[in-house]
């Protein structure tokens, strides 16, 4: 998804209405600002990150638009259950993928 995209759907809160996104890194820096941007656009962001204080921190903050999912993606067993876990969390409604890399 073009940045552009991002930019106008914040802008009118509507851009990315019904659609759900992960975004790793989640609970603070670039995947923080990537997750307050696609909420801002609409989105259901789940929020994977190994910080589970930050992680409901940040959630209580976006509200029921976030979706707190703790991993921690230096273990491997836990990153090949990553996309599992987002699909069962989110009933199977993955939309955006592939947004930024963090």
């Amino acid at each position: 998804m073009h940045s552009k995209a991002i930019e106008q759907g914040a802008s009118t809160g509507t851009q990315l209405q019904s659609k759900v996104a992960p975004v790793t890194g989640a609970a603070s820096g670039i995947g923080l600002a990537i997750s307050q941007m696609l909420v801002a656009g609409g989105a259901r962001v789940v929020l994977a990150d190994r910080d589970e204080a930050a992680l409901t921190t940040v959630c209580k903050q976006l509200g029921t638009a976030a979706i707190p999912l703790s991993v921690d993606l230096l273990d491997t067993s836990a990153c090949a259950a990553l996309v599992s876990r987002t699909l069962e969390a989110t009933f199977r409604a993955l939309q955006i993928q592939g947004l930024a890399k963090t």
